[in-house]
């Protein structure tokens, strides 16, 4: 786990972030594999052993994606509209 936040406007909802190798490893595993394990990992962190399960799990799988194999773009301070588009064309 890279990264967890609370969602902006809710009280009830995590953005759990997981990158690198361990993203595509989680992508392979179960729901029920998932929530396991993040619900470990909070309950170590928290100190919090009654932590309860989340009630659901929604999750995406951006590295068997072809369209996106694991990567994503966003505009740094120096980024122009031109390289979004440049970015948007297909690669030869």
């Amino acid at each position: 786990i890279a990264h967890v936040e609370e969602l902006p406007g809710s009280q009830h909802v995590l953005c759990v972030w997981i990158c690198g190798r361990e993203a595509a490893q989680m992508e392979l595993c179960s729901d029920e594999e998932v929530v396991e394990s993040i619900t470990r990992t909070l309950r170590q962190f928290t100190g919090d052993p009654t932590l309860p399960y989340p009630s659901n799990l929604l999750r995406s799988k951006w590295c068997m994606d072809p369209h996106f194999a694991g990567a994503y773009s966003y505009m740094a301070m120096d980024s122009t509209v031109g390289h979004q588009c440049d970015l948007s064309n297909p690669i030869p």
